[in-house]
C-alpha cells in the first residue's frame, strides 16, 4: 500500500518540530520588522548629489565701509568666503571624526574692520529693551520697527500687539516671509533672545499659542478666518522641539514651510524634526556639520535646506551706557563674574569645587536662581552655598538695568558650560567688552578665541539621548561624530584662572575686551547678512507656492 507523503516537518520528532516553528516566527518577525524600518526610513538620496542650498550671499550694503590694511586677496571677498556654506562643508565620504579642519572665524584682515560701525547705538538699545518686553509681556505679539520708524520716536512698546487691539486684524495680515512661534512657555530671557534676535534680522514677528486657536472676523470679506487661512504661503519657525503639533493640525497649509532653529544639544529633537522641516538653522559651524551630515546619513526627502547663519544677542550694556557713557572696566584687578541663571549645564559646581580647593583664587561672585542650588552636587558641599572672603553667592534675582551695570562694570567672565545650544551668556560678556573664560569646546570655543579669551581644557562625552551626539540610542543618530557634552573639572577651571592671572598683563586683558567686542559686531553683522539671504530664500519658496497653486 502506497504511504501517504509527510509534509516536511512531519518527518521530523516533536521536539524538533517546534524548535523549527519557533525558528520560523522568529525569522519572520525580523523581516517583517526590517520591511517596516526600511519602509519608515527615507531613501537617502545618491550623496554625491545632495544639495542643501542655492543661495549666494547677498550684495553687501553700500554703507558696510570696509578698512583693512592687510595686502592681497581683498577684505571684501574673504568676507564673501565665510558667508558661503560650503567653506564649512565637511568632504561626502569623511567623519566628523576624522575631519579636523577647524574654520578660521575671525580672520585678522576683517578683524581690522570696525563692525561695531555697523550697529547703531540708538538700534542696540530698542532691541535690549523689546527683549525686556518679551520676557515680560509673554501673551503679546512682537512686530519689528524698522530704523526709520525708531528714528522718527517709535517706541519699543510701539511693536506689542494684544488680543484685543483693534488693529490686529490688519497686522497679521501683514504675513511677514516667516513667522515665528513664541509661545508663553518659551518667553524666557533664552528664548526671548532667539526670537529678537529673528525679530530683528528677518523683519517677522514673534506669534504667541493664542494667535493660532482664535478666530478672527474679517468685515472685507464677511468671513471669520483663522491664521492660517490669513496667512497660508509664509514660513513659520519653530524653535526645538517645541512645536505643538501645530504642523499636524487639518487646517495646517499644504504650501506653508517649516523653518526649524535647533539647539543640537537637545535630547528631545528627533529625526522627525530634522525631516519635517523645510530649512534648518544652524548658529554654529559644528551644528552646521553635524546637520549636514546627519542629512547625508540618513536621506533628505524634502530637499531640506540648511543655512548657517551664526547668531547674536542683544547688549544688555546699553541700558546702561545710555545714562553713563563713561563707564570703565578695571582690567588690573581681576575680579570674576558669574551668571548661571537657573542653568544647571553652566558647571557652577565645578567653579564652587575650585575655589574650596585652593584659596588663593581671586574673587567671585556668583549670581543665579534659588532653586539651582539643590541641582545635583552643588547641594552636596556646604562650603559652596555660603559666602566667603574670595567667593560670594548671590540668589536674588537681578532687574535689567542692574544686570546691565553688572556686565557693563565687569571686567572678567567665567562661563565654563557643558553644553550650549548657542550661548547667550557667554555672548552677553562679549558684547559687554569682558573678558570671558569657557569651554575649548564647540560651540563656546567658536565664541571665545584665544584673541578674545582664556579657554579651558576639557573632556568630551557623547549622550545616547542626543540625536546628532554620535552615540544615539535609537534610529537614526548621527554616526562617527564625537560628544557633544564638554567635561569641565575643577583643576582645569583653576589652571585658566590661573592662566588668566599671571600669564596676561592689564594691557593684553584689554586688547582682550577689544576683540571680544569686535567678534560680538562681526558675528551680529554676519547674521543679518545671513538673514538677507534667507529673507530672499523665503521669498523665492513664497512666489513658487503660489504659481504651483494658481496652475
Amino acid at each position: 500500500m502506497k504511504r501517504a507523503p509527510t509534509s516536511c516537518l512531519g518527518r521530523y520528532p516533536n521536539h524538533y518540530r517546534g524548535f523549527l516553528i519557533l525558528t520560523c516566527i522568529i525569522v519572520l518577525s525580523v523581516y517583517n520588522f526590517s520591511f517596516f524600518y526600511y519602509k519608515l526610513r527615507p531613501e537617502p538620496e545618491t550623496l554625491s548629489v545632495i544639495v542643501f542650498h542655492k543661495t549666494s550671499p547677498p550684495s553687501l550694503g553700500s554703507k558696510l565701509q570696509i578698512e583693512s590694511k592687510s595686502p592681497g586677496e581683498s577684505v571684501e571677498e574673504e568676507l564673501r568666503k565665510l558667508l558661503d556654506e560650503r567653506s564649512y562643508d565637511v568632504p561626502l565620504h569623511t567623519s566628523l571624526l576624522d575631519w579636523n579642519n577647524k574654520a578660521e572665524l575671525y580672520p585678522a584682515s576683517l578683524m581690522q574692520t570696525n563692525w561695531t560701525n555697523e550697529l547703531p547705538f540708538k538700534e542696540s538699545l530698542h532691541y535690549a529693551k523689546l527683549q525686556q518686553l518679551c520676557v515680560s509681556e509673554k501673551e503679546a505679539i512682537i512686530r519689528s520697527i524698522t530704523p526709520t520708524q525708531m528714528q522718527a520716536g517709535r517706541s519699543p512698546r510701539d511693536a506689542l500687539i494684544y488680543k484685543n487691539d483693534s488693529s490686529l486684524l490688519s497686522v497679521l495680515k501683514e504675513c511677514p516671509i516667516v513667522d515665528v512661534f513664541s509661545p508663553r512657555g518659551l518667553r524666557d530671557h533664552g528664548y526671548c533672545e532667539d526670537g529678537i534676535a529673528y525679530v530683528r534680522g528677518l523683519n517677522t514677528r514673534l506669534l504667541p499659542h493664542w494667535v493660532f486657536n482664535e478666530i478672527f472676523y474679517d468685515p472685507a470679506s464677511g468671513r471669520n478666518l483663522t491664521y492660517f487661512e490669513i496667512c497660508p504661503y509664509n514660513g513659520l519657525m519653530f524653535f526645538n522641539h517645541y512645536w505643538e503639533n501645530l504642523h499636524k493640525r487639518e487646517s495646517w497649509p499644504q504650501k506653508k514651510s517649516i523653518y526649524l532653529m535647533p539647539n543640537i544639544e537637545m535630547y528631545e529633537l528627533n529625526a522627525e524634526h530634522l525631516w519635517q522641516s523645510d530649512v534648518v538653522l544652524a548658529k554654529s559651524v559644528d551644528s552646521y556639520r553635524r546637520l549636514t551630515k546627519w542629512f547625508q546619513q540618513n536621506g533628505n526627502p524634502r530637499s531640506t535646506a540648511v543655512f548657517y547663519t551664526r547668531h547674536t544677542t542683544t547688549d544688555i550694556t546699553t541700558l546702561t551706557r545710555a545714562s553713563d557713557r563713561g563707564v570703565r572696566k578695571d582690567f588690573n584687578t581681576v575680579r570674576i563674574v558669574h551668571t548661571p541663571g537657573k542653568s544647571p549645564q553652566k558647571s557652577t559646581s565645578m567653579i564652587s569645587a575650585c575655589w574650596e580647593q585652593d584659596p588663593s583664587m581671586p574673587l567671585i561672585e556668583i549670581f543665579l536662581a534659588p532653586e539651582l542650588l539643590s541641582w545635583e552636587d552643588f547641594s552636596v558641599t556646604a562650603w559652596g552655598r555660603s559666602n566667603h572672603s574670595n567667593y560670594k553667592l548671590h540668589t536674588k534675582k537681578l532687574i535689567s538695568k542692574d544686570f546691565s551695570d553688572l556686565l557693563a562694570r565687569s571686567a572678567f567672565f567665567l562661563c565654563p558650560s557643558r553644553m550650549e545650544g548657542y550661548g547667550h551668556y557667554i555672548n552677553q560678556a562679549k558684547a559687554a567688552g569682558g573678558v570671558v573664560l569657557t569651554s575649548n569646546a564647540p560651540p563656546m570655543n567658536e565664541l571665545i578665541t584665544p584673541a578674545s579669551g582664556i579657554l579651558i581644557s576639557v573632556g568630551e562625552e557623547s549622550s545616547k539621548k542626543q540625536i546628532l551626539g554620535g552615540k544615539y540610542g535609537a534610529l537614526f543618530g548621527l554616526k562617527n561624530a564625537p560628544g557633544i557634552e564638554a567635561i569641565v573639572k575643577p583643576l582645569n577651571i583653576c589652571e585658566a584662572v590661573s592662566r588668566l592671572l599671571f600669564n596676561t598683563s592689564a594691557e593684553e586683558r584689554e586688547m582682550m575686551s577689544q576683540e571680544a567686542r569686535k567678534q560680538y559686531a562681526f558675528d551680529t553683522n554676519f547674521f543679518l547678512c545671513k538673514m538677507r539671504a534667507l529673507e530672499a530664500f523665503a521669498l523665492e519658496r513664497i512666489v513658487n507656492s503660489k504659481l504651483l497653486n494658481a496652475n
